[in-house]
């Protein structure tokens, strides 16, 4: 039987995606959950996780949910109340790792981010969105400066998922107007990636280390117009949906009135990103579309895009 496998965050959509694909190759996975009887929680047990109730701040229960695990998968999200708080779970479950034995680390921070880059010249350098930036990329040093045996670090573009349920709050009022107001630029392709390819590549990593190890491994699925995304979401939903493209001065005008999604598509839009789909399809890891996405996940384009009106 093939070495345990501990994922971070696996009722979470990466974490998630990555658990399944494991459970699917027939590997043993660990996974920590806040609340053993939530039906995420529950829906991981039908698939064969093995759960431990706990958070990462309890290293008791980081300790018994690492147990026998070789490899690890380490996923955490923003905390905009304190910036801080992610690295420093970053840092308590790399020791606790190490101590259990963990062997092989695989972390998922974000395209485009470089640890040795400086944020994009038009985001405040004192903003969430650079303090985001930021932290992931001291994140990434803390892995690669942790001593394991050996790791990977996962680059994962824009989600198409996020035009799903309340996700779909990046995209302004496209769920509700029909409209989204965007500082990205019309005919400019975006690398999306869609969440089953990232559970891919994440259960190939931490399965195959002399193949991954050592590794910064950029993940997308296609190269998109956002007006192109829009109108296949649209052709499947039947909603009349489209793009704003802003002027450059309501752009600004916005980032300096506070919007943070506006800020963090001047991140995506002006960090330069190796858009290589050729070194991706190169890991040999099958890659779907935005179109086979829609298609499959068209149920919950539906229900998200419901109240939009179609009429004039």
């Amino acid at each position: 039987m093939p070495n345990a496998v501990f994922v971070c965050g696996a009722t979470g959509t990466q974490g998630g995606a990555i658990a399944r694909h494991l459970r699917q190759a027939g590997v043993p996975v660990h996974a920590l959950v806040r609340d053993p009887s939530s039906p995420k929680a529950k829906n991981l047990e039908n698939i064969g996780v093995t759960t431990f109730p706990g958070a990462y701040e309890d290293e008791d229960a980081l300790k018994r949910a690492l147990q026998g695990a070789k490899s690890a998968f380490l996923n955490f999200m923003p905390d905009m109340n304190d910036r801080h708080h992610e690295l420093q779970q970053v840092k308590t479950v790399l020791a606790a790792a190490k101590e259990a034995g963990v062997e092989h680390v695989v972390y998922a921070s974000a395209f485009g981010i470089d640890e040795a880059a400086p944020p994009p010249a038009g985001l405040d350098p004192d903003g969430l969105v650079a303090q985001f930036m930021e932290v992931k990329a001291a994140a990434v040093g803390a892995v690669v400066s942790a001593g394991f045996e050996s790791y990977t670090i996962l680059r994962p573009a824009k989600f198409m998922d996020d035009f799903i349920g309340r996700r779909s709050v990046w995209f302004g009022g496209l769920a509700t107007t029909g409209v989204f107001d965007t500082a990205f630029r019309e005919g400019v392709g975006i690398e999306f990636v869609d969440t089953e390819d990232i559970g891919a590549f994440g259960a190939a990593a931490l399965t195959d280390r002399e193949r991954f190890g050592g590794q910064k491994v950029d993940i997308f699925s296609e190269v998109v117009p956002l007006e192109k995304a829009i109108g296949m979401v649209a052709g499947v939903t039947g909603k009349k949906l489209s793009a704003r493209f802003l002027p450059d001065a309501e752009v600004q005008e916005r980032k300096e009135a506070g919007d943070l999604f506006i800020q963090i598509q001047i991140m995506m839009r002006d960090t330069p990103a190796p858009a290589d789909i050729e070194r991706v399809r190169s890991w040999g890891v099958p890659l779907g579309s935005f179109e086979k996405f829609a298609e499959r996940e068209k149920a919950g384009l539906i229900e998200t895009y419901a109240k939009v009106s179609n009429d004039e």
